[in-house]
């Protein structure tokens, strides 16, 4: 509203004026609220899918503990020297601390601070992932193939944002890839004089080409159920972090996005 407006809005109507300030308050509050809400669910969103990767992770050295408790089981009666106990007992121990790690990993990631910067080494950041989602990939058919750079690029970044810009990304690619036959997902590191970043490539279907144009939209999906505010959410945290976030089609089939990234030495994209 015109500010002259509103003086004489205050002064003619005065009950009216209020009424007004009254509702502008309340629609702030309200889009604060909803930001809030956006917030959460984005959040659980990104915990509910590195979740799914724990969760097969953990069968893992649990599959494996168990195997060797039931070995130690039998080899008991049979009569079992201390050099085979030692053995399984420290093959339970080594699983155990892999299972400690990985529950450890999810705790930081679900209360990790997204605000402070840091030096986020790339290749590091994509071993992680990789180790939350291979198992799961696997269950899926999907071959999960890292291309790390030798440069070992590293930005001023937040680990924990990264993480979910990870995530959501190789989620989406594996939803994109069901019943695709020999399906892969491909990330690569990669450094240039001014930048550093990583890409997420697949071999499935790629992004129609009118889609792409609002793809980073908000509440804009390519998915029948999807709610549009994967990419946008990532697309928002990158630009907070002074990077990109861009899609291309990869050939000859399949989508690629790029990020890209302020190294670590400061110099603007």
């Amino acid at each position: 509203m015109n500010p002259n407006r509103r003086l004489r809005l205050a002064r003619e109507k005065p009950k009216d004026y209020q009424e007004l300030l009254e509702e502008v308050e309340y629609l702030k509050r309200r889009e604060v609220e909803q930001r809030i809400a956006l917030e959460e669910a984005k959040k659980l969103s990104y915990l509910g899918n590195l979740a799914t990767g724990v969760a097969h992770n953990i069968n893992n050295p649990v599959g494996i503990i168990r195997l060797a408790a039931q070995r130690g089981l039998r080899r008991l009666e049979k009569g079992m020297s201390v050099a085979e106990g030692e053995e399984i007992f420290q093959h339970i121990l080594r699983q155990a601390d892999r299972l400690h790690t990985i529950i450890q990993n999810f705790r930081e990631f679900a209360n990790g601070d997204r605000k402070r910067r840091e030096v986020v080494e790339l290749n590091a950041l994509v071993e992680q992932i990789k180790d939350h989602f291979e198992s799961q990939l696997e269950a899926h058919h999907i071959t999960l193939t890292l291309e790390l750079s030798d440069e070992n690029p590293g930005s001023q970044a937040n680990h924990f944002v990264l993480q979910e810009v990870l995530i959501n990304l190789i989620s989406n690619a594996r939803e994109a890839l069901e019943n695709i036959p020999d399906a892969f997902i491909l990330i690569k590191t990669w450094q240039t004089a001014k930048k550093v970043g990583f890409q997420v490539e697949d071999n499935g279907a790629g992004i129609p080409q009118e889609q792409q144009q609002n793809l980073f939209s908000p509440f804009h999906s390519t998915k029948a159920h999807g709610t549009g505010l994967g990419l946008h959410f990532a697309h928002q945290a990158l630009v907070d972090l002074g990077g990109t976030i861009t899609y291309q089609d990869r050939q000859p089939n399949g989508a690629c996005f790029m990020i890209e990234l302020p190294p670590t030495n400061g110099a603007k994209i």
